[in-house]
């Protein structure tokens, strides 16, 4: 007569190695899932996986498959005629399962554009202020060399003229961003540093090599450029290729010249200010001052002056 004990003992006996309850498919993947993606940029972690992960079919398979491997007919006759020892298989299959879906998962999906923002704002380029100072003061923030860099921070700010956040932009694999990182974060190649504006899509970014920047590492400013609110640079912007992957690291060790960064609370409220927007669209209407122009369902072309579309539901205007 079987018991739990035996039962358990059985199982792991005829797999020593364990058990895999989950199979993942190599084309299986979260290159969709922006939301997961920023979930993981500003917490390196997917709570939200685990709570929408719903793989009980998949399981019940591999545990049926697992018993008819393990016991002989009988044997089943008699477990399936005993809710205890049913129990005895499913938790001691569950307790020697290697399986980690999340860990494939993220394995399979593809490198992507993350940006850390720096809370650093630049205004409106209208024309009147000094292309080289503005330049300067970004220098002064990245602790760059203004003279070695010179052409490129003149082409970042000249281009920007609607101003924005001053950031880096960067391709990772999501993976390289799970878990618990260090207090600083260096990046030594293949990366852009970029003033983007994500409140009406635009911004510049010039791309750096050999050259080291050191931040401090604030977590919740590490973003997923397709998932945070607004328009995406790398996409909506400048439907950018994903260039090579960029060389960075994190380290608790405190090296020399970090750049110091504090949270951008001017940027977590606009996150938050777009979820109510959004919510608002998804629910059929939408919000006056709303500038994603697609949360607007009719917002015909006016060919008078001011030219531009106003939406006929709450009277937002894009003028041209």
């Amino acid at each position: 007569m079987l018991t739990q004990e035996a039962i358990s003992q059985r199982i792991k006996q005829y797999y020593p190695k364990g058990v895999q309850l989950t199979y993942i498919d190599y084309n299986d993947n979260l290159n969709d899932n922006k939301e997961l993606m920023e979930e993981l940029a500003t917490t390196g972690y997917m709570d939200n996986f685990f709570e929408n992960f719903d793989n009980y079919e998949a399981e019940f398979d591999a545990i049926d498959y697992i018993s008819k491997e393990v016991f002989t007919a009988e044997e089943l006759d008699e477990i399936n005629a005993n809710e205890d020892l049913k129990m005895a298989i499913d938790k001691t299959c569950h307790d020697i399962d290697t399986s980690n879906p999340l860990k494939d998962l993220l394995y399979n999906t593809s490198r992507r554009f993350f940006y850390y923002d720096l809370n650093f704002n630049l205004e409106n380029f209208d024309g009147r202020q000094n292309v080289a100072k503005e330049a300067k003061k970004i220098a002064k923030k990245l602790k760059l060399d203004y003279t070695a860099n010179e052409k490129d921070l003149r082409e970042l700010v000249a281009n920007a003229s609607y101003g924005g956040q001053l950031c880096i932009l960067f391709t990772a694999n999501p993976s390289d961003l799970y878990g618990d990182k260090g207090k600083y974060i260096t990046f030594k190649d293949n990366y852009d540093i970029c003033i983007m504006n994500r409140s009406n899509g635009s911004g510049h970014s010039v791309s750096m090599h050999n050259t080291e920047l050191i931040f401090k590492f604030i977590r919740e400013n590490l973003h997923d450029d397709e998932g945070n609110a607004g328009y995406s640079f790398s996409g909506d912007v400048c439907g950018l290729v994903k260039f090579d992957e960029a060389n960075f690291n994190f380290t608790n060790h405190k090296p020399d010249n970090v750049v110091p960064v504090k949270q951008n609370q001017q940027a977590k409220e606009f996150a938050e200010r777009e979820a109510k927007y959004e919510a608002t669209f998804k629910a059929g209407g939408c919000t006056f001052g709303d500038m994603k122009f697609a949360r607007h369902r009719n917002a015909p072309y006016i060919n008078e002056y001011p030219c531009g579309n106003k939406c006929t539901a709450c009277g937002t205007f894009f003028i041209d």
